[in-house]
């Protein structure tokens, strides 16, 4: 029996459509910035590299100083950058954070296989789970380059 990949995309609100949930996905709404984003996850073939990905990844670290910057080191290291990083305090646990980093590129190409390797076996990491990656959005004109 194959097993599948998570499957994870963050999508604007106006750009929901029903086939875009198709099977058993689970929404989550962020907040943030006035405009709601939702988390699609679900279980499947991640879709086929475009050339313009994200991948996101999901990671905790061992209490110790540098930890962070020793698991940052992995995208570094690869020449990955990171679009958007947020930190999460575990409910269970007062002191251990859970991070999500959204790398620019699909998790088969080499650069973001090679960091996601190196990141799941850096001391500084306790649990690392890819989520999946997906194809980036088209940039709002507000935000493009003039």
């Amino acid at each position: 029996m194959k097993k599948h990949a998570h499957v994870c995309a963050i999508v604007p609100d106006d750009e929901i459509t029903p086939s875009a949930c198709s099977g058993q996905m689970r929404q989550e709404q962020i907040q943030g910035s006035g405009t709601n984003h939702f988390i699609i996850a679900g279980r499947g073939p991640c879709p086929a590299p475009s050339g313009r990905d994200h991948t996101l990844v999901l990671f905790s670290l061992q209490e110790a100083a540098g930890a962070l910057v020793q698991a940052l080191k992995a995208f570094e290291t690869h020449g990955v950058n990171l679009s958007s990083i947020h930190s999460f305090l575990m409910p269970s646990s007062q002191s251990t954070y859970m991070f999500l980093v959204q790398a620019d590129g699909h998790n088969s190409e080499t650069p973001v296989k090679d960091a996601i390797a190196f990141l799941k076996e850096c001391g500084a990491v306790s649990c690392c789970h890819v989520l999946g990656s997906y194809p980036a959005a088209p940039m709002p004109d507000h935000m493009a380059k003039r």
